[in-house]
């Protein structure tokens, strides 16, 4: 499974550079250099899907630390408005497999992170919310 904020989540933590993203039903991966792609592998008996209703998902639970000061929280105020399919904060994906190196090989073979720098993840997950356009930089018309 692999999480993307649109921030540097090892800003966050206690002590403002120690923060990191958590789901206890999956062991820590790796993360991206800038702190906005991570990456986790099941445990041994976690699964996607029920086991009686493959057609219905499981939902597991996890926290990403936000650094407290607000320049660096992203581009995302989050508040009561917070509306599902339209805001976000953070995406997941999952890979099939047992994917190691998934950070290695984002940057080898996508040229848009060759650089590590895994902002402009949010392109390949979701249509972009308009309010990361300044955030990334990223001109829409050049892709």
């Amino acid at each position: 499974m692999f999480v993307w904020c649109p921030w540097n989540v090892t800003l966050g933590g206690p002590d403002g550079s120690s923060g990191k993203i958590i789901f206890p039903d999956f062991y820590d991966g790796e993360h991206s250099d800038d702190g906005t792609l991570w990456t986790f592998y099941s445990r041994e008996g976690t699964r996607l899907y029920k086991a009686k209703d493959p057609s219905k998902s499981s939902y597991f639970k996890g926290y990403a630390d936000r650094s407290s000061d607000s320049a660096f929280h992203g581009p995302i105020t989050i508040d009561t408005s917070f509306q599902t399919s339209v805001d976000f904060t953070c995406e997941t994906g999952v890979l099939p497999g047992h994917q190691k190196n998934m950070l290695a090989k984002y940057t080898e073979n996508f040229p848009i992170f060759e650089d590590g720098d895994f902002r402009k993840m949010v392109y390949y997950i979701r249509a972009t919310h308009k309010d990361l356009d300044d955030y990334i930089g990223y001109d829409l018309e050049r892709k």
